[in-house]
Order: structure tokens, then sequence, then C-alpha cells
């Protein structure tokens, strides 16, 4: 049993143009900030190994490397911090990636896809280590040194993925070459979107006259407008580090509004809407390109060179992925900080969930900056500690980051632009510019003062919200007049005790330092803001005139305290001076060390592979450590636990062992034994095709905690050459399952083709080995005819059962066009299978038909790759929704008339899509009626979309150009959170005698239309009218019409020497909303 490399598959991430703001006089002409990618596509991403994962809502296909078919590979999901995300992790790289040296984010294809990795013709990465490991690396090209972290930035050439691995890692299970250290993504950080300067007190440090004169802010954004007034004389330096644009000119609009907000003149506003620090200089470095996305050597090469090249202070309203502060971008931090003192003022993110700082703010010397409303609320989207792994205090801070006025460049349209100069945003990444404002001032007032300690004096004059924890503030909202006339200040905004471990045998403690620049002593009073396990050496302190005294804070986790978080401030205080210190620990709760003794093990062989545990009782899951040393373990909670997963044992011969085991953890810790001495080889045969022998297959492991929110954890793994095999166990929980899923496919000439998916689930335990042998009477059968769209093709099937909760993982297997192959399945009336059939062009760009579908005991047909060709909308498909007030096209324009399939390839279409507002242009741009457009703010009216999209396929001769116009009503939804359907009326056209695309023009044809729209948009059709056209559009003719409700038809009579049949439908609903859809070439005559 093998991996085939049944087709390279690879798409391209279309972006494109994007919105301007409707007004109410003269028409807005179209600009091209770009469109989102839109959620729910397929992107086929690269992986480091030079394979590719083809990931599309609900599931992945696995697309091995050309030579490398007998490479198997896990899929992981479910993992805490990033459950909905799932990673696919080829066998070879497991080794590197258990010893450290690869990210693990490397494989998280979802984030690959969702960052558009998606058919990328270079892997960008981050390699750490000396220049000379690099040279040993075939097909890599370094494109920038990143001394701080000592890395280097490489592309990897789409085909040369696979002799660098092999350069990496050469031989499977082997350590990676000497020299290289770790490696990782060379991922997308994204740009983090009069009263607010008042509001953090800097008229008052103005009217004490500190401006920040004499200090400077590098602002590393999407560069910034030199024309603008605000910024005029500001600017020192400038550098683009994203290769688009010399002199880092802002085509975002982000950079130019951060910017002015730290040190703008106000110019354009008569000085009323100057920075916090008006009298400070900036540096400018463009990281971020006009999609809003930054790649993180970017920001590295921008961190470098602002911090060597005389910055002060730096602002970077950024953010990535969560990261407990050993990221490539947050070890660069840290290392320029302590080098040169610059301070590093970054965004907290715009995430508002617990727990979801991002990196860069992660690092440990960065000032992470949250946000609050005008009137000192938090706001809903400022993103909340604590910091990940480690649970230490973040943010640092709170500034205002609501409806901030500030500087618009000149032709963006970022945000809602108030007039010709200014713009009105929200985010964390308007919040941390004020906060560099004011390091820019206290630097002005304290010049000698190191990074560590303007950080640590900003914390600690932080004005109090109430009910914000530190978790979610940290020590309050900014106040830059305290910040630069308090005379007493720490030396750290916080203390993070961090994880305290269980079972709790000491108290931990750190010392604070206390100074005072002032020339009379301070005597300070200490106390907590709240009841904790926080103790004191002293509640008293006095801080001689420029000098300074130390107190002890310790965590004390007395009996009877509850495990959990503990934020609080240490407030010191004489009357007049305050000065206010965070707190953070977690206190871990009772957790003892779960142990998975392997023994049996051939000897000589390594190991490696993926175990994982569900706690049955409360839904937590996590891994177990890799079983490399012959032991896996992991401290859990005590519970009920389903522990299992996939162990690959690799010495002269490679065996892949299923294993599992029901497991009770009470109050010490639990060991237990796999005695790979015990396994069984499981195999697969068919009785009637006793010769035949699996093509390929995946085992799913996976277990829910029935009950409770079905929370699911689950390990897949591909089947290799070589037995699997499988170690018995019983008792497991109802939730868990052992499932094979197995492919046999007859050879390529054979002259009745058939294909045999056969699924074996078992639930409750892994079963016994042994050979399943299934009978075709078992099976359900279903001939499935596979049509050509006028042209012969090579083409792949991928069917993946969906038999258990959690995204499933597939393979292709070669499919000819036209074929009609005899398919054979385990019947499976109460679940579903995905089905896919995919076309690759020569540069990898694809369409594929997809399809849900149970399969029940029977007989029937299925048909695929049909004509005529045109826009189906079928029951839950959101082809045009609304989010708050975020715009979706996702409109398959070309799909056939099976009910149930819907053909994407909006990598390989080509066209142009409209919107607009009252006949005037709300946004325009190059994509295929598919992306994401923000609507104006509110907009309670009629929209217009306009698609016109071009087909030009190897594998087809009809659908060669699709126009559409839609008109209707939208108004904000009622749960801003989720995507509503509008009211997009299509209809779908099905033709007799049509087969491999055509039909005889001798024949008259039968044409049946059934109008189709989203459920709850209008109760039904108001008007429809049919044409057809013999000469791909150039003259019409109507046809007339029998119908019924949503439903007609009519009759063709074609003429003698027609080649083609092209459609136009108009159709108006009951609520008068209006849909126009024009298919040339919906299919031939011959």
């Amino acid at each position: 049993m093998r991996i085939r490399h049944a087709l390279a598959l690879a798409c391209a991430a279309v972006l494109a143009a994007g919105p301007v703001p409707a007004s109410a006089g003269e028409p807005a002409a179209p600009v091209d900030p770009p469109w989102t990618r839109t959620a729910g596509d397929t992107s086929v991403v690269p992986l480091i190994t030079g394979d590719r994962v083809e990931v599309f809502p609900g599931g992945t296909v696995f697309l091995p490397g050309e030579g490398r078919e007998d490479v198997g590979f896990t899929r992981v999901s479910g993992l805490p911090g990033n459950p909905g995300d799932t990673y696919i992790v080829p066998s070879d790289a497991r080794a590197l990636l258990d010893d450290g040296v690869l990210d693990r984010e490397l494989f998280n294809v979802t984030a690959l896809a969702r960052d558009g990795f998606g058919g990328a013709a270079t892997l960008p990465l981050i390699v750490r280590g000396p220049e000379s490991a690099l040279r040993s690396l075939d097909a890599a090209d370094g494109t920038a040194r990143l001394g701080s972290i000592d890395a280097t930035a490489v592309e990897v050439d789409r085909d040369g993925a696979a002799a660098f691995w092999h350069s990496l890692a050469p031989g499977r299970g082997e350590r990676a070459m000497s020299g290289v250290r770790k490696v990782w993504l060379d991922g997308k950080a994204r740009l983090l979107l009069e009263e607010s300067v008042p509001q953090v007190g800097a008229p008052a440090a103005w009217e004490a006259g500190y401006t920040g004169e004499g200090s400077t802010v590098a602002v590393l954004d999407s560069g910034y407008d030199p024309g603008h007034p605000d910024l005029a004389g500001l600017v020192t330096a400038a550098e683009d580090f994203t290769g688009t644009s010399p002199g880092g000119i802002d085509d975002h609009g982000h950079g130019t509004h951060v910017a002015s907000i730290v040190a703008g003149s106000g110019a354009a506003s008569d000085g009323r809407r100057k920075g916090v620090a008006p009298g400070a200089h900036l540096m400018v470095g463009k990281i971020c390109v006009k999609a809003g996305t930054c790649d993180v050597s970017a920001v590295i090469r921008g961190f470098e060179w602002a911090a060597r090249n005389g910055a002060d202070v730096v602002n970077a309203s950024i953010g990535i992925y969560l990261s407990d502060g050993t990221d490539p971008m947050s070890l660069a931090l840290n290392a320029l900080s302590a080098e040169t003192q610059t301070l590093f003022v970054i965004s907290s993110g715009n995430e508002g969930a617990d727990g979801s700082v991002q990196a860069p703010g992660s690092a440990d010397a960065a000032l992470t900056v949250g946000s609050v409303t005008k009137g000192d609320a938090l706001s809903w989207f400022s993103s909340r500690g604590p910091r990940m792994g480690d649970r230490a205090v973040k943010p640092d801070i709170l500034a205002p980051g609501e409806a901030i006025v500030a500087a618009r460049a000149e032709g963006t349209f970022m945000g809602s632009p108030v007039d010709e100069f200014y713009t009105a945003a929200d985010g964390t990444s308007m919040s941390s510019p004020h906060v560099a404002g004011a390091a820019a001032i206290l630097r002005q007032v304290h010049p000698d003062w190191t990074a560590a300690r303007l950080k640590a004096v900003l914390m600690g004059t932080a004005a109090v919200i109430e009910g914000v924890s530190v978790y979610e503030g940290g020590t309050g909202r900014l106040d830059v007049a305290r910040a630069v006339t308090q005379p007493v200040g720490a030396d750290a905004g916080s203390i993070s005790f961090g994880l305290v471990a269980f079972p709790y045998e000491q108290p931990v403690s750190r010392v604070l330092t206390y100074a005072n620049h002032s020339a009379t002593d301070v005597t300070l009073s200490l106390g907590f803001d709240q009841e904790s396990p926080y103790t004191l050496d002293n509640t008293t302190v006095t801080v001689p005139a420029h000098g300074t005294a130390g107190v002890t804070v310790s965590v004390d986790p007395a009996d009877g305290v509850t495990p959990g978080l503990y934020g609080g401030v240490l407030i010191a205080s004489d009357g007049t001076a305050t000065v206010r210190t965070a707190l953070g620990a977690y206190l871990e709760p009772e957790l003892h060390r779960l142990t998975a003794r392997i023994e049996g093990v051939t000897p000589g062989a390594s190991l490696s592979g993926d175990l994982g545990w569900l706690n049955l009782d409360t839904g937590e899951r996590g891994l177990l450590s890799a079983p490399e040393s012959g032991a896996a373990a992991g401290r859990v909670p005590p519970g009920r636990y389903d522990v299992f997963g996939t162990i690959r044992e690799e010495g002269a011969a490679t065996a892949l062992v299923s294993v599992a085991a029901a497991v009770t953890v009470g109050h010490d810790e639990v060991a237990f034994t796999w005695d790979l001495g015990g396994r069984r080889a499981r195999d697969f045969a068919l009785r009637d095709r006793p010769r035949a022998r699996p093509e390929q297959g995946v085992v799913e492991l996976g277990a829910v905690a029935v009950g409770g929110d079905r929370t699911g954890f689950l390990l897949s793994q591909a089947f290799e050459e070589g037995p699997v095999y499988v170690l018995p166990a019983a008792g497991l929980s109802a939730g868990f399952h052992y499932s094979p899923h197995v492919s046999f496919i007859s050879k390529p000439r054979e002259r009745r083709p058939w294909r045999y998916e056969v699924v074996d689930p078992t639930t409750g335990a892994v079963p016994e080995g042994g050979t399943v042998t299934v009978a075709d009477a078992d099976l359900a059968v279903r001939t499935a005819v596979h049509e050509s769209q006028g042209a012969s093709s090579p083409a792949a099937r991928a069917n993946i059962p969906r038999a258990f909760p959690g995204d499933p993982v597939g393979y292709y297997l070669p499919q000819p066009i036209p074929q009609t192959v005899t398919e054979y399945y385990t019947p499976a009336p109460d679940w579903e299978w995905e089905q896919r059939l995919a076309f690759a062009d020569a540069e990898g760009r694809t369409e594929i038909e997809t399809r849900r579908t149970t399969v029940p005991m029977g007989q029937r047909t299925t048909r695929w790759n049909r004509a005529p060709l045109g826009i189906g909308q079928d029951e839950g498909e959101l082809l045009l929704a609304r989010r708050g007030d975020a715009f979706q096209l996702m409109v398959p324009m070309f799909t056939g008339p099976v009910e149930g399939s819907v053909t994407s390839g909006f990598d390989v279409w080509t066209g142009e899509t409209e919107l607009l507002i009252d006949g005037h242009v709300l946004a325009a741009g190059p994509v295929p009626c598919f992306g994401q457009v923000p609507l104006p703010e509110g907009f309670d009216g009629d929209l217009t979309v306009r698609c016109d999209v071009r087909r030009t396929v190897p594998w087809s001769t009809v659908g060669t150009r699709s126009v559409g116009a839609w008109t209707f009503a939208t108004a904000p939804t009622s749960d801003p959170g989720t995507w509503t359907p509008v009211g997009m009326n299509t209809v779908r056209v099905e033709a007799s005698g049509v087969y491999d695309g055509a039909a005889y023009a001798s024949v008259p044809q039968v044409v049946a239309l059934d109008v189709q729209r989203p459920a709850g948009t209008a109760e039904g059709t108001a008007s429809l009218s049919f044409e057809v056209s013999y000469d791909e559009g150039a003259s019409w003719r109507k046809a007339p019409l029998l119908r019924i409700g949503d439903r007609a038809w009519t009759v063709l009579d074609h003429p003698d020497d027609a080649g083609s049949v092209s459609v136009r439908s108009k159709v108006t609903d009951t609520e008068g909303n209006t849909g126009e859809v024009t298919t040339i070439r919906a299919w031939n005559l011959r």
C-alpha cells in the first residue's frame, strides 16, 4: 500500500481590487486596495518537505511530492490553543519536529491556507543558524540576514522544495544537518485595525514643556504619505522592507494614520488633531504591503534597522499567531531591546478573547497595548491575556483605540474617511501609537533611562480602569501627564510568576525595586487591590532621594486556595504619588504524570508518532511527549481518559501501529504499558477480487467527550508501504473510534474499471488483527459516469468518509475523463462522503467539483463533470452573503446541473467584479466573482453585484464565459458574527440529451429551469424569462416557457448549423430582487 502521486494540484491566491466608500455626490471611482480572500474556498498549500495539502471547508487531502509517494503523514486536529486548525506532518519530518528544529506552524495547513500560501511559487522560511550552514541547503535563496536572532530569511522554490528538504534532513529519522538550529515559516503578520489625545493626558505634558522633542519614534507599518500636511518635516528616514514601494510610500493607509497619532502636527485641522508627541521626529519603515500583510522577515529587518539607527521608541501595530514569546519576532525584539535600549511598543491584537495576545506583543520586552473606548471601557475587540504557555501578564497597558480620527493617506480608504485629510479607525493599532508617543515624551524628560524603566514607569503611572483585570488591561489606561511628573517608580511594570506547578511545595518570590529621582525621601505604603495569594515582606518602604529600595513579593498558595489564574495590582502610594505593578500567577490545578511505556520494540528500531489524550469528563485534550525513548508522558488532571494514537517503528522495516488505552487518573501518577510485541497486522481483502490489493489508505483514531460539548480530538495516519498494525484494546469510551479507510482501484487498462472504498469503523475499541474481507454483495454500488466536457483529460477523484465528528483527511487517485467506473462503498446511510473530482492545468491551477452525499445500500448511477454549465445554488450555500458590514462573494459560475454539486476554480478562472450602490461603483477589481469587501458602515439599501468571468481550460470546450448581475436589498445583519445570505436569484439549467458536453442539434431538447435562492429571502418567483443564442451571444432568441412556481420548461429546436447553445436567464422574486445570468457555450451541439 502506498501514497500515489495522482495529480499535482496547486492553486493561486486570487486577491484583487477593493473598496471605495459610497458618496451621495459624484460617482466614486474604483480604486485598488485588495479584497481579502474568501473563507471557505479550496487552497493547495506547500509543506517544507515538498508535499502539498489541499485544504477545504471540512477536510484536507494530502498530495505527496514527486518521488515521495511512499511517505506517510499524520494529521492532528483539536490541539489546545488552535482547536480549529489542522496539522499535517509527513512521517519523515517527525524527528525534526520532536527535536524542536522545525516549528509546528510549518505544518498548520489551516493557517497556511488562511494566510494565502495556496499556490505560492515559493515557500518563505526563516532558518536559524550560521550562514555557513545555509550554504549547504539546496534550492534555498537567501533574501535577508536577520542578525538579531542569528537567522536568515530564505525562499524555497516550489519545484526545489524536495531537494531543499533532502539537504536539510538527508535521511528519514535523521537529525537536521549540522548548524541548523531552528526553521520557522516566514509567516504573515497583519496590521491590526480628537478626544483620545487629551484622554491620555498629553496636553498637560505639553503645558509642562514636554512634546517629545529630541526623541525619535520609528513607525513600522504600511509606510507613510509624504505629502500629508500633518507629517510634513517630521520624517527623518524612510525605508522599504517589502520591495514594493521605494521610499516607503503608504498604499494602504494604516501607517499614515498610526504615524500621525504618534507625532502628527494637526496642520490639516488647524492643530485640532495633533498627535501625542508633536515635537518628536519619525522614522518610517514600510514592513507591510498593500494587502495589509507583513512578512515576518520584513518585520525583523525593520526592527533591526530602527533600533540600530537611532530610534528611541519603535511602534509596530501588527500581530500574527498566538505565541509564548519564543517566536522569531519576539526573540528579535527582546535581543534588540537589550542591545540598543530601544523601547518597542506593540499592539496586543484584535481577537477580543481571553488568551489571544499575538506575537510580537507576546515578547517579554514589548510594551504591549490593549484598547479602551473614549469612555474608558475595555474595547470588545482588545486581545486579552494571559500569554500563551507560561500565562504571563499581557497586555501591559491600555490606550484609546476606538473611533480614532487621524491622518488619511492620499488615495486610500482605510477606516471610515472623515474628509480629504482624515479618517477614523478602530483597533489596538490605534492604541499603541498613543503609548509610543507617550514614551517619546518620557524619553525627552529622562534621556538616560533604559527601555525597561520607560516601560515600567508608563505602566506604573497608568490610570485605574474599574472592573478590568490585569490580564485584560495590564495596569490600566495610559496617563502620560503622571508619567512625566511623578518622582517615584518601580523597576518593573509587572511581575509574572507564571505557572506555579502542582504540588505547591514552597512560596515563589520576586524582588521589586522602587527608584526615587527626586531630592526628597519618599515613604510608600504597600498593599494589594484585592484578596489574593500574594504576600509582602514589608507593608511600607522608604525610598531615599535619588536612590532605590526593594520589597519582596511572594505568591504563597496556602491550603484551600483554588487553582487558577490570579491577577492583581500591587499599589504603592505616599498619598500623592502612586505606583501600580501588575501581578500574575497561574496556580496549576492538580496534575499527575501519565506515562505510556512502550515495550516490545524491534531491537535497533527508532520510534516516533503522535499520541493524544482526551479527558472524558471535561473535554480537555492534549498530546503526550514523543515516544522516542520508549515512553511517552504528560501531566493531566484526575479523570477518565481515552489515550490513543499511532506509533511508528522504523528499523530494517517500517511498522505503523495503532494503539489506545482507557485510563483513570486519580491523585497520583499513573503508568501503563503498550507492548508492541503484541501487535497484529490488520489487512483488507476483496472476496470477489482476491488478487486485488489496497492502493491507498488512512487510519483515523479519535474521541469525543460524549454528553459534554462533544469536543473532539483526532489523529490520522496514512498507510505506507508495508503492513499496518493494531495493538488490540478494549474498554474505551463510546466516543472513541478506530476507523481505517482503504481504496482499491482497477488497473489502468481494465476494460470495465472499478473502485472500492472500504471503511471499517470500530467504536469503543481497537479491533483484533487479521484480514477484513468484504464481499460485493455487502457493499453499495454506484455506477459513476465521468463525462467529458468535449475534451479527454486526466483527472483525480477523492472519496473521504465523514463517519465521525471532526474534519477528515483523504487522498486522490487517478480518474481518466471520460470514463464510467463501477464503485463499491461501505454502506453509509447515516453519514456522508466528501467526494471531489479535480482537474489541474500545466501551472497546477485547479478546478474541483465537490459534493457531499450519503451512500445507502443499493445500486444507483451518479454523474460527474456534466453540462449544461451555469450557477447552482443549493441549500445552505453562501454565494453572496453579509456579516456585519463585510460582504462576501463566492459564486461558482461554471457548475453543472447535478443537484448538490458545486464546481470551484477561482484560481484558474479570470474575470472582473463590481459592486455598485445606486449605479455608483463601490468596489471593482479583476476577481472572478470571489472575495470579501467592506460595505459602508451600517449600509441599508440596494446593492448590485456584477461579475464577468472567463474560463479557458484544457479539459473543457464548454462554459467559456459567464456574466452575472444581481440586485438585492441588504441591511445590517442581526448577528454580526454570522454570515447571512442575501436575496440572490439564480437559475439552474438542465437539458435533455446532453452527454460529454454536447447534444444532437437535430433532436429537439427539453430544457428545465429551476429558480434557486437562499431560504428566507423571498417567497417565490414573480417573473422569469429565458433566451438562447447560437452565435455565442451575438444575437438572442426568447424561448417560450411553461412556468409553475419556481420551475419552468421549454423545448428548443436548434438550427441545423448551430455548434453550441448559450443561455441567458432573467428572474425577479416577490421581494423585487433581480438576477440575470448569461452563460456562453453552456453546452455544445453535434
